[in-house]
């Protein structure tokens, strides 16, 4: 707050000036007394706020005693005072404007770095995968910000990484299919190239066997590649049920028995009364309906059991076949992979397991397979998502 240099001067009643501070500085009193003064002294004006020619302010109001009019008193001054509050005013404001202007600067510095060139290298590299349709697993991370831009980063590289993985895993699949539908085929073509040319009944009921063989294989290979290309699509679309795994699994070999009355299906189940899972019960009984089936290539016996074990519940089939080539043991889940006896008819497609490990995993588990001591062989479920009753 600042306090103007002011003068001041008193008059009486008759208009004659009785007290002055100007000190005989009559030039800031350089005004007409009677348009000034006579008004107050008269009581026709209260007060007079104006200026006079040199810029100053006037000033002027009544004195009063005991309720009467006593004289005037006039302010005079205030010009520098005025003049350089103005000026201070406007080099803050001048100031203000300039820190303003470098905030500014500094911020959209700031935000270009910090905001802007991230997406702009984000979108950068999105276009340039897409253009040359190429991916080495190089995505920008910003993962070490902790903010919007971050988790930008983060979910474009994980959704990059999926969608590449898919592009790679179908081109491979094409390329399996195609690989495994031209044996059969092949197959078809010489067995009935040979057929029309052989006399021999015998031999021409051993082609025959073989292109049935074939065309049941081939049947069944575009049945399970149908499967597998919809299985994605109905895991996510599906609603996940309540499934008593015991009451499941009894179901599950109750059915499996129809038709195939010398199989000896065992059911073994250790403390899972009461034990649920939630997931598909369609898709998850086509994985024990898998697992069996591919027992029963190898043996009449064989044994399903369920128990918890370290926190998971584990569903086992066992077999009493020969188990499994040690080279095999991580090969078996791949597409199109299949490993037979010799001397059995190859109508295997080899998806079977590579479904059951996809529909497995949906289902919150995993599907891995060892050899039993002394022979055999066992599948194991362990899911690590259950509940209790």
């Amino acid at each position: 707050m600042f306090v103007p240099e002011m003068s001041f001067r008193v008059y009486d009643l008759v208009g004659e000036p009785i007290a002055d501070s100007a000190a005989g500085k009559k030039h800031a009193f350089s005004y007409d007394t009677a348009i000034i003064v006579n008004p107050i002294l008269t009581g026709s004006r209260s007060r007079i706020l104006g200026k006079n020619h040199d810029g100053d302010l006037v000033i002027a109001d009544s004195l009063y005693y005991h309720g009467k009019i006593i004289g005037a008193l006039v302010l005079v001054g205030g010009k520098k005072t005025i003049n350089k509050a103005l000026t201070d005013i406007r080099k803050a404001l001048t100031m203000t404007f300039v820190l303003s202007v470098i905030i500014n600067l500094l911020l959209f510095v700031y935000i270009s770095r910090q905001i802007t060139s991230p997406l702009f290298v984000l979108a950068k590299t999105a276009n340039l995968i897409a253009a040359e349709k190429r991916y080495d697993g190089k995505m920008p991370d910003y993962s070490d910000r902790h903010d919007e831009i971050g988790e930008l980063s983060s979910a474009l590289r994980k959704m990059v990484d999926t969608l590449w993985q898919r592009l790679t895993a179908t081109e491979t699949f094409a390329s399996d299919i195609s690989h495994e539908i031209k044996n059969p085929l092949s197959s078809l073509r010489a067995a009935s190239e040979i057929l029309s040319k052989i006399r021999d009944d015998k031999k021409r009921d051993e082609m025959a066997l073989i292109i049935r063989n074939d065309i049941i294989r081939l049947d069944k290979l575009v049945n399970e590649i149908s499967a597998l290309s919809k299985l994605d699509r109905e895991l996510v679309k599906e609603e996940p049920e309540d499934i008593d795994i015991s009451d499941f699994l009894n179901a599950v070999i109750e059915i499996k028995k129809i038709g195939n009355e010398k199989l000896n299906l065992i059911c073994r189940t250790e403390n899972v009364a009461g034990i649920g899972i939630k997931t598909n019960g369609t898709k998850f009984a086509q994985i024990l309906d898998n697992l069996i089936s591919n027992a029963m290539s190898f043996s009449d016996t064989i044994i399903i059991s369920s128990f918890i074990k370290k926190r998971h519940l584990i569903i086992r089939v066992d077999d009493e076949g020969p188990g499994i080539p040690p080279e095999s043991i991580k090969k078996i889940f791949e597409r199109f992979y299949s490993s037979r006896p010799k001397g059995s008819a190859d109508t295997h497609s080899g998806l079977g397991l590579a479904i059951s490990q996809k529909i497995a995993n949906a289902a919150g588990g995993r599907i891995f397979a060892v050899n039993r001591k002394p022979k055999g062989a066992s599948f194991i479920i362990a899911l690590s998502e259950f509940y209790k009753k």
